[in-house]
């Protein structure tokens, strides 16, 4: 390849595809590929909507009057540019299919990297002539990337694609962000008791990351022991809810919501907890789920996405079914009483860092490029 441009599109604020984007923009900087970032904005709901959609149009010409030059200027050098799409749900894959198809019109490939455990089911959602359009746009695309075995065979229900246009690629963690940290130490820094079991949890408070089967579950489990305490890291809809449930259910004692925490407190939320728990009702390939096994931290979580790709072995975690408190406070008790290996479960996070997953990033570039 000639010298390499990334053009990486990820969405604006805080979550799990702005992670991924961010941390790969910065390894493929050190690999000296220059990195271009558009951030689409997104949409929060709970302010003025006309407003906000005002916002995310503005944005969205702006991006692609910022992509056009991006793209000529890096062309007039002589290099090859390559569009990293990260795609989420619903708008998302829309906004993405006009940019890669913009940016293929101007000679640069598109590859979408989908994030989205919804793309599958909008499609067959779709009437007839939405899914024409949704299958020439993904015709266009140079490659899809899945991020499990799993998803990449969602990903095929749809009309039209066939297996080589789709390959799979982990997420990846920062392994050495988690690493050097004891729980006797962090659990100083937070003020936690040491003779207490934490569980930790961190993500939005939506409905999809299960928050309220885990409120639900509390009380199956302190009926059992006494000594636990939850934490649930994270900001969100579905907060008030939770509130009212904690109250109802009087387990304020055992739970307390954090709130946001900040991106440096997580190792060390990570470290300080018994168990890092994960009760969603559906995701693709959490992150997160990456960050607590480099941290060590047992896993109790859903069985849904890529999660049980993942947590293949019991040295690992403890899958339960989704929405089903009971099933979920049966593994975390069990969970409380098994005695891990806290360092065996670091080196098998140690599978999932970007040195590993480096070189199939880089051979999908060239892949694109040669193709183009």
């Amino acid at each position: 390849m000639r010298g390499l441009v990334v053009i990486n599109i990820i969405p604006s604020g805080v979550g799990g595809i702005q992670t991924y984007g961010k941390i790969l923009e910065k390894k493929l900087s050190e690999k000296r590929i220059i990195v271009e970032r558009i951030e689409t904005y997104k949409i929060d709901t709970t302010k003025n909507l006309v407003d906000e959609i005002s916002k995310k149009i503005v944005r969205f010409i702006v991006n692609l009057i910022k992509l056009s030059k991006v793209i000529q200027y890096h062309k007039k050098q002589k290099r090859d540019v390559i569009i990293h799409a990260h795609v989420g749900k619903n708008i998302s894959f829309w906004e993405n299919s006009i940019y890669g198809l913009w940016a293929n019109i101007l000679g640069a490939p598109f590859i979408f990297h989908i994030h989205s455990s919804l793309l599958h089911i909008e499609y067959r959602k779709s009437d007839s002539l939405l899914k024409g359009i949704r299958r020439y746009i993904l015709s266009k695309v140079s490659l899809i990337i899945a991020l499990s075995e799993y998803w990449k065979r969602q990903i095929l229900q749809i009309d039209g694609l066939h297996s080589g246009k789709v390959t799979v690629i982990y997420n990846f963690v920062d392994v050495e962000k988690f690493r050097g940290y004891s729980k006797t130490a962090c659990r100083k820094i937070l003020d936690l008791p040491q003779n207490k079991k934490i569980i930790f949890s961190i993500g939005r408070l939506v409905e999809r990351k299960g928050y309220q089967y885990l409120v639900e579950a509390i009380p199956h489990i302190v009926e059992k022991r006494k000594d636990v305490i939850f934490f649930i890291g994270g900001e969100g809809p579905l907060k008030n809810y939770l509130e009212r449930r904690i109250r109802e259910q009087e387990i304020e004692e055992y739970i307390t919501l954090l709130g946001f925490v900040p991106g440096e407190m997580l190792p060390i939320w990570l470290s300080a907890a018994d168990i890092f728990v994960m009760p969603s009702t559906r995701e693709t390939f959490p992150i997160v789920m990456l960050e607590a096994l480099a941290s060590g931290a047992p896993f109790v979580g859903s069985t849904v996405g890529a999660v049980p790709e993942i947590i293949s072995s019991k040295e690992f975690g403890l899958l339960c079914e989704p929405a089903n408190p009971k099933d979920l406070a049966k593994k975390i008790l069990i969970a409380l009483e098994k005695n891990w290996n806290r360092e065996k479960i670091k080196k098998y996070g140690e599978r999932f860092t970007w040195d590993r997953i480096a070189r199939k990033v880089l051979e999908i570039y060239h892949e694109c490029v040669v193709e183009r």
